[in-house]
């Protein structure tokens, strides 16, 4: 009976312990949720405190580039960017046109050519053909006039 009473005891012992070791820990819990509540809301007192700070000063440099922002500068930039864009535009068409011009002038003159030696050939060959029609025609003619006779014959028989 002695062991049954000692484990009572012993029982009673750890019971005891552990509910104020649990305790403790449960007090330890309480004071630091109310520690991270206020520091919270220092935090959060700060933030509006500074936030009135941070909103007044963006406002501030917002106003202050609206002030300093000058519309006829960007215009002025603007407009010259396009009349340098106008002038480079400008120079490749021209540049672009005198190639052309220049191509065309070269081709003109090959084209010429060809068409020079194309009409000397024609020529040629035209006056080939008249002395070959003036040729025949002179055959014919002389065949005609050697057979001229020959012809009266048989017709005159007919």
């Amino acid at each position: 009976m002695a062991k049954k009473s000692v484990k009572k005891a012993s029982n009673k012992v750890t019971k005891v312990e552990m509910t104020e070791t649990f305790n403790k820990v449960k007090d330890t819990a309480v004071k630091m949720n109310t520690q991270v509540l206020e520091t919270a809301t220092e935090v959060m007192d700060d933030m509006r405190e500074n936030g009135k700070y941070w909103v007044e000063t963006a406002t501030q440099k917002v106003k202050d580039t609206v002030n300093d922002f000058d519309v006829t500068d960007i215009a002025t930039a603007t407009v010259k960017t396009a009349k340098e864009t106008a002038k480079t535009a400008n120079k490749v068409a021209l540049e672009s046109a005198d190639d052309l011009v220049d191509v065309a002038f070269e081709n003109g003159k090959k084209l010429q050519s060809i068409t020079a030696k194309a009409i000397d050939g024609g020529f040629k060959i035209a006056a080939k053909q008249q002395d070959i029609v003036f040729t025949t025609l002179e055959t014919v003619k002389g065949q005609l006039t050697k057979n001229a006779s020959r012809f009266r014959d048989l017709f005159k028989a007919n």
